[in-house]
C-alpha cells in the first residue's frame, strides 16, 4: 500500500464529524455558498481551477478547514500545500509546495516537477480529489506551471489544465507578491499567477 496515499487517508471520521458539525453553522453566508460551489464541484468529478480571492482575515484558512473535513469525512483524497511556513501551520495536514510536487529549486518556463509517473507520489496525485494551494500569489508562475505540465502528464490528459484535477488557489494579489531578483515593478507584475496562461481557465471566488 502506497504509504503516502495512506497518511492522507488516516482521519478520524468521528473527529471529523465532531469538527463539522462544530464549525459549519460558523460560516457566514459567502462562505458557506464557496463551499457548497467547491464541494460540489469536487463530488461531481469536475476539473475545475479556482481561485479563492479574499483580504487577510476573511476567512479562506478557516474555509478551507471546514472544506476539508467534508471531503476527509467522505474519504475523498486532498492535498493542501502552501508557499509559506506560517499559512501551513494554518492548514490541517499542510505542507510546502516543493515537498509535496518536487518543484525543482532552478525554475524555468519549460520546467516540469520531479516526480516520477510510477512513483507513489505520482498515484497519490492520480487519486486526488481536491488541490488547495494557499498564498499561491507569493509564487512565480512558473511554479503552477510547472506542476500543471506534471499533473497533464501524470494524468494522460495533456489538453486538460492540471491534468483535469480540481485546484483551488487561495490569497490576495494586493499583498506579498513573488520574489524577483533584481526585478524592476513591472516584472514583479508580469510573473503573478494572474498573468499566466493558466489564468483564463480559472474561475474566481470572492470573500468579503
Amino acid at each position: 500500500m502506497n504509504p503516502q496515499l495512506v497518511t492522507e487517508l488516516d482521519y478520524d471520521r468521528d473527529v471529523l464529524h465532531g469538527y463539522i458539525n462544530q464549525n459549519l453553522p460558523r460560516l457566514n453566508i459567502c462562505q458557506e455558498t464557496i463551499v457548497i460551489v467547491v464541494f460540489n464541484t469536487v463530488t461531481q468529478g469536475e476539473g475545475v481551477v479556482f481561485f479563492l480571492d479574499g483580504r487577510g482575515g476573511s476567512g479562506k484558512t478557516f474555509e478551507y478547514n471546514v472544506l476539508l473535513a467534508l471531503l476527509r469525512r467522505d474519504r475523498h483524497v486532498t492535498i493542501e500545500v502552501a508557499s509559506f511556513g506560517i499559512a501551513i501551520l494554518l492548514l490541517e495536514g499542510g505542507r510546502t509546495t516543493h515537498s509535496v510536487f518536487k518543484i525543482p529549486i532552478a525554475l524555468g518556463k519549460d520546467s516540469m516537477c520531479s516526480i516520477p509517473v510510477q512513483s507513489d507520489s505520482a498515484e497519490l496525485l492520480w487519486e486526488t480529489k481536491l488541490i488547495i494551494w494557499d498564498e499561491a500569489p507569493a509564487q512565480h508562475q512558473h511554479y503552477a506551471e510547472a506542476v500543471d505540465r506534471t499533473l497533464r502528464d501524470i494524468m494522460q490528459c495533456p489538453d486538460s489544465p492540471f491534468g483535469g484535477k480540481m485546484v483551488v488557489f487561495g490569497g490576495d494579489f494586493r499583498q506579498c507578491p513573488p520574489v524577483v531578483s533584481r526585478g524592476f515593478q513591472a516584472t514583479i507584475v508580469f510573473t503573478a499567477l494572474s498573468r499566466s496562461v493558466l489564468w483564463r481557465q480559472v474561475r474566481i471566488l470572492t470573500l468579503t
